[in-house]
C-alpha cells in the first residue's frame, strides 16, 4: 500500500481564504498552455487575429467556470446547494465537473461565433490538442485536494488512504488514473492525430473525436472512482454523461464528415 503524501493545497496564505491553490493554479496553467500553443500555431495558419483569439479565451474562461460549478453543484451536490446556495461560489472547495464546463465551452463558442462569424471549429480543434494537457493538472490538483477518490480496494498496489476520507479505508487513487487516461493518454492520441492525419485539415473532426476518447477514457475511469450520487443500472453519472457525450461527439463527427464530404465533391466537379 502507498502512502499519501498530504500535501498542503495551499501554496500561499494571503489573507483569510483568500490563497493560492494547486487547484486554481492548474486551471491557470491549463489557460495559458492553451493560449500560447494557439497563438504560436496562429502565426503559421492565420485563423484568426490574435485580439478576437484573445476575446474568444474570455468567453471560454467564463464558459468552463459557470458551466463546470454549477453543473456539479446541481447535478452532483443538489441538497448541498439548495441548503447553502452560497456555495456555489466557493469555487475554492472544489467541485468543478467537466461534462459541464464542456457545455459551458460549448454555449461560450456558439455565443462568440454569432457575434464575430469566426470558424470556431478550427480554433477549438487547435486548442483541443493541449486540453489534455489542462486536464492532467486538474486531475493531480483533485489528487493533491485528496477529492474524487476511488473505491475502496484491498488489493490494488497503488491502493492508500485519504486524510478526508471517513472510512480510512485503502482507496484507488483514481485522480492519478485519469490524470493517465485524460491527460497523458488523451493528448498522445490528439497530437498523433494532429500530426499524423489529414483530420486538422477538415474543421470539427479534430473536436468530434477528442469528445469520443475522452469519454472513453472517463467511461473506464469510472470503474475505479467512487460514485459521487449513486448507481443506475451499474454504472455511475459520470458514465452516463460519457455516453451521452460519446454518442452526441459520434454523431457530431459523422455529420461534419459528410458536410465537407460534400463540399469537397461540389468542389471536384468544378473543376
Amino acid at each position: 500500500m502507498l502512502t499519501y503524501p498530504n500535501i498542503d493545497p495551499v501554496i500561499l496564505h494571503i489573507y483569510g481564504n483568500l490563497a493560492i491553490r494547486w487547484y486554481s493554479l492548474a486551471y491557470i496553467a491549463g489557460f495559458t498552455i492553451c493560449y500560447l500553443f494557439f497563438i504560436f500555431k496562429n502565426k503559421q495558419l492565420n485563423i484568426v487575429k490574435n485580439e478576437l483569439f484573445e476575446k474568444l479565451m474570455t468567453f471560454i474562461l467564463i464558459g468552463v467556470i459557470v458551466g463546470a460549478r454549477i453543473f456539479d453543484c446541481i447535478f452532483y451536490h443538489f441538497k448541498e446547494t439548495i441548503n447553502d446556495p452560497l456555495s456555489i461560489f466557493r469555487v475554492w472547495e472544489g467541485g468543478m465537473s467537466f461534462h459541464g464546463g464542456a457545455i459551458g465551452v460549448f454555449c461560450a463558442f456558439l455565443i462568440y461565433h454569432f457575434i464575430y462569424k469566426t470558424n470556431t471549429l478550427k480554433i477549438l480543434d487547435l486548442m483541443l490538442v493541449v486540453v489534455p494537457i489542462a486536464l492532467f493538472f486538474g486531475r493531480i490538483a483533485n489528487f493533491i485536494n485528496a477529492e474524487l477518490y476511488g473505491n475502496i480496494t484491498y488489493t490494488s498496489p497503488f491502493r492508500m488512504i485519504f486524510p478526508t476520507d471517513y472510512t480510512q479505508q485503502p482507496r484507488h487513487p483514481s485522480q492519478l488514473y485519469e490524470a493517465f487516461g485524460e491527460g497523458i493518454c488523451l493528448f498522445t492520441i490528439m497530437f498523433l492525430f494532429y500530426k499524423k492525419t489529414n483530420m486538422v485539415k477538415t474543421p470539427g473532426i479534430l473536436t468530434g473525436h477528442f469528445g469520443m476518447f475522452y469519454s472513453i477514457s472517463r467511461f473506464v475511469c469510472e470503474f475505479f472512482r467512487k460514485p459521487e450520487i449513486g448507481n443506475f443500472l451499474n454504472l455511475t453519472a459520470g458514465q452516463w454523461l460519457s455516453i451521452v457525450m460519446f454518442l452526441s461527439c459520434a454523431c457530431f463527427t459523422i455529420f461534419i464528415s459528410a458536410k465537407y464530404g460534400k463540399i469537397s465533391k461540389k468542389i471536384n466537379n468544378k473543376k
